[in-house]
């Protein structure tokens, strides 16, 4: 039993990182979506991470479109953006993060 502590404790972890990245994203749609529907056009939205960005797809929904900066099999601890993620931050007219001091490069 002691062997699946570690593993009940990270995975708890990711819960709730994961928790309150949907909770910051769900209470922030409403506001996004009267805000892209006023400008009437394709908006283009960056995500620090896949999971993150598979949850503002659902949000956005088609009226934008979202970009994954780091790619998959990066870590978040380790990047370092290159001035094509920079550039592509800069476009963006939302970014969705996880927050939480994991993905500080993106402020």
């Amino acid at each position: 039993m002691k062997k699946f502590i570690p593993y009940i404790v990270v995975g708890s972890i990711v819960l709730l990182l994961v928790g309150f990245a949907v909770y910051n994203a769900a209470t922030t749609s409403k506001q996004t979506k009267q805000t892209i529907q006023k400008d009437n056009n394709i908006v283009e939205v960056s995500a620090t991470i896949e999971p993150i960005a598979m949850i503002a797809r659902e949000i956005i929904g088609d009226l934008g479109t979202v970009d994954t900066i780091l790619a998959a099999g990066s870590s978040p601890h380790t990047f370092e953006p290159t001035p094509q993620d920079i550039k592509q931050v800069a476009d963006s007219a939302i970014i969705f993060a996880i927050g939480h001091g994991l993905d500080t490069w993106v402020t």
